[in-house]
């Protein structure tokens, strides 16, 4: 991972949040709509620009990422991403792992998309391969495609065992076999597509997206308190637990 940039002066006390795009470079309308403009109000925001990807190696974007976004020594920073943008969070957490770098303090996927095409498991073994310390809150629509498509026929019956194990959905179910963190939460939204809101239009859908929206903030907040309580039983981590309280 590349060194992190020289020490700029902060905007406020909350957690960086690094916040990454879909494949276009674009969030999902809803995203963009509803849940960026209330982001602020937990974290403070560094957005990446909204460009395209370079490729489609979520490995090489993540080191471009950190070498652009990442903060100075000794600051800790969520990152958040929607759809590939997530892909990416995650190559940076592993990345930062192997190479003793500047792990987040935990990541927030959004939207994260399983199987590659034919059911190709690269995306589910990066999963795997995230430090198991790590703070992971994965959110997902229960109607979203991208988790629940090409899955490998052997992984459907292991997944509906554990659905009946957990007594939960399938898509929750699936996250929760890939993610192997001790500190994930899976929060499965009704109704909710790739974008993780409901796809509808008119006005009780516009109404059920202000609720989403709701849900997914607190979830955010409760996210940071739980991060802040687990490194508050770290001295060594005392001084950074100040900077997120």
């Amino acid at each position: 991972m590349p060194q992190a940039p020289k020490k700029r002066r902060r905007k406020s006390d909350k957690p960086i949040l690094l916040l990454l795009q879909g494949a276009s470079g674009k969030f999902a309308n809803d995203i963009e709509s509803y849940l960026i403009p209330r982001l602020g109000e937990l974290f403070e925001v560094r957005r990446r620009p909204d460009k395209r990807w370079k490729g489609w190696d979520p490995g090489k974007n993540a080191t471009q990422v950190a070498g652009d976004m990442i903060p100075a020594d000794g600051e800790q920073f969520f990152v958040m991403g929607f759809s590939f943008g997530a892909r990416v969070a995650v190559s940076m957490a592993v990345s930062a792992a192997a190479a003793e770098g500047y792990m987040p303090a935990g990541i927030i996927l959004m939207g994260y998309p399983l199987y590659g095409p034919k059911g190709t498991p690269e995306r589910v073994e990066a999963l795997e391969a995230l430090p198991t310390s790590l703070a992971v809150l994965a959110i997902s629509g229960d109607k979203d495609p991208f988790v629940t498509k090409n899955v490998p026929s052997a992984d459907i019956a292991i997944t509906a065992q554990q659905q009946q194990l957990m007594e939960c959905n399938k898509v929750e179910a699936l996250l929760r076999r890939c993610i192997l963190s001790e500190s994930v939460d899976v929060r499965i939204v009704p109704r909710g597509s790739h974008s993780c809101f409901p796809s509808s239009s008119n006005n009780n859908g516009n109404k059920a997206k202000a609720a989403t929206t709701e849900k997914v903030v607190a979830w955010l907040q409760q996210f940071i308190i739980a991060v802040v309580a687990k490194k508050k039983k770290t001295p060594a981590d005392s001084t950074v637990v100040q900077s997120f309280t």
